[in-house]
């Protein structure tokens, strides 16, 4: 019993809403966050987290091939492409990001600031996906692009986060459990 509930939480932790922080390269400092939601398909983000340099990508709705990310001297490093919503399913449009050299992709609503979980009716196509993608809001988007791309001097940070750390609730629920199975046995 308690090896099944802790299968069902560590299987949610994949589904728990997740921040995008942006951070300063000047002076190492975090500016503001902005919420997301992973995607149910490709590889969960790390739980140190994600950091990399954001570009919008051309085309923005990367529903065909794309051009890779920026070679430059003095930037190098994972690179986070930003996308935008509708004309293609998800998957296609993170495969299509992972094709020109992205690390991650983040995927922003159009029309609505909403966040929702991007799946994928395609298993195939899924299980070739190998970055770790979200979906952020309109205004979000806006204001990343706006201001907090890598030749404004910021990085990207996706991060993981749960919304209650699993050891605190997982070891005094498995105590208890064993105390109960304990004195179950001794009265019988």
């Amino acid at each position: 019993m308690l090896f099944v509930a802790a299968w069902m939480l560590i299987g949610l932790a994949h589904k728990c809403q997740a921040d995008v922080i942006i951070i300063s390269t000047l002076n190492n400092k975090t500016f503001t966050a902005v919420g997301d939601l992973p995607a149910l398909f490709g590889p969960p983000i790390p739980l140190t987290g994600f950091k990399g340099y954001a570009q919008y990508v051309m085309p923005p709705d990367a529903c065909t091939k794309l051009h890779p990310p920026p070679k430059l001297k003095n930037i190098t490093g994972p690179w986070i492409g930003i996308v935008k919503r509708y004309n293609c399913a998800f998957v296609e449009k993170v495969l299509n990001a992972q094709i020109a050299g992205y690390d991650a992709v983040i995927v922003h609503n159009v029309g609505s600031n909403s966040i929702q979980p991007m799946g994928s009716d395609n298993q195939s196509l899924s299980e070739k996906v190998s970055i770790p993608s979200v979906f952020i809001g309109q205004e979000d988007a806006f204001m990343i692009i706006e201001n907090f791309l890598y030749d404004k001097g910021y990085i990207l940070e996706i991060t993981d986060d749960l919304p209650f750390n699993l050891q605190n609730y997982l070891v005094p629920f498995a105590i208890t459990i064993g105390i109960c199975f304990i004195v179950m046995l001794t009265f019988m």
